[in-house]
């Protein structure tokens, strides 16, 4: 990826499926990387809103990384997002300037999605509450316009970290036939003359099928049948190899399946492990760190349902449910990507 950018491209969207440890570690190896060995100094992330990105900047570019008021800062910029592995986003970035800023200057993180208050959208008044979901409703517009404002229409070269569905780019959205909103963050950007000098890159996960509403191996398994005789992380072109026009078992023109793997994406990184042995992110230990931030928490977490029943749980009941499922995410990828079978 490093390489890619030194050829020229000066965006690399890197989409991933999210909560995949190995996913998120990848980018924080690459921010030391692109530091020193390119002349990118900005990542455009999902996994910060637009109005946090001043206060994140201001804490990467500090004498001293201020570990308690970081974590404080990313929890109640995204209090659902309880990932240690992107938490240390900021830490690395940090590192990173302390080390090289002053011959190489500062790296940056600008936001991308917007702030929703769900503690609105769930106990909120009806005017209020439609404010609110406009927002979420405008959210790959919204990272759209702060992507083009801030990085492309200034021809910022930067690194662009975001859900999958949201780098879609070069083909229809996959979950077409479901009620996600089209179009996509990918889909509004890949245009001249940026996309020119864009490149996208897929992280290795399952493809949705839309037409059977499930998930499955990509390219009918084929990717994870040459991982599994090779046993390597690879990362690697698709546009201008044999690989363009590989296509997977398709049962319908509105699946992700119906795509020539050159019409998705430019290149692809696939882990040197079966799927079904993927780790998720772990938890940060001290996400809830007392009664306030508790308190706190339990109004403004997404999932209304979740928020009422934190709202019966004491502090020292949530800290006993919390320490219980602490591999919850492992677990969940492991359902998950098990029951595709055999690739």
């Amino acid at each position: 990826m490093v390489d890619t950018f030194n050829q020229g491209k000066r965006w690399v969207v890197l989409g991933e499926f999210h909560r995949i440890r190995h996913d998120a570690q990848l980018v924080l190896d690459l921010i030391p990387e692109l530091h020193t060995r390119t002349d990118v100094r900005y990542l455009a992330t999902e996994f910060l809103t637009v109005e946090a990105t001043e206060e994140a900047n201001r804490l990467v570019t500090q004498p001293t990384f201020d570990r308690a008021k970081a974590l404080r800062f990313f929890m109640r910029d995204n209090p659902i997002w309880n990932n240690k592995e992107y938490f240390d986003i900021l830490e690395t970035v940090w590192r990173s300037n302390k080390e090289h800023a002053a011959s190489r200057g500062a790296f940056r993180l600008i936001g991308l999605a917007p702030a929703i208050d769900w503690s609105i959208v769930n106990y909120g008044d009806e005017s209020a509450r439609t404010r609110e979901l406009e927002k979420a409703d405008h959210y790959d517009e919204c990272m759209a316009m702060v992507l083009e404002r801030q990085i492309l229409a200034k021809n910022l070269p930067a690194l662009v970290h975001c859900g999958i569905a949201h780098a879609t780019t070069k083909h229809t959205e996959y979950w077409v036939g479901t009620d996600r909103p089209l179009p996509r963050m990918g889909n509004m950007i890949y245009r001249s003359p940026f996309k020119e000098r864009m490149w996208i890159v897929s992280l290795h996960a399952p493809f949705y099928d839309s037409a059977t509403r499930r998930e499955v191996f990509p390219f009918g398994g084929l990717l994870d049948r040459l991982m599994l005789t090779y046993r390597r992380d690879i990362g690697f072109d698709v546009v201008g190899t044999p690989f363009e026009q590989v296509r997977g078992p398709s049962t319908s023109p509105l699946s992700q399946l119906a795509h020539a793997f050159g019409g998705m994406v430019d290149g692809y990184i696939i882990r040197g492990i079966p799927m079904a042995d993927y780790l998720g992110t772990s938890p940060v230990p001290d996400w809830i760190r007392d009664e306030a931030d508790y308190q706190w928490y339990r109004l403004h977490v997404e999932n209304k349902e979740w928020s009422k029943s934190l709202l019966k749980m004491t502090f020292t009941e949530y800290r006993q449910y919390e320490q219980a499922h602490t591999d919850e995410n492992t677990k969940m990828l492991r359902r998950r990507f098990r029951a595709l079978g055999q690739p």
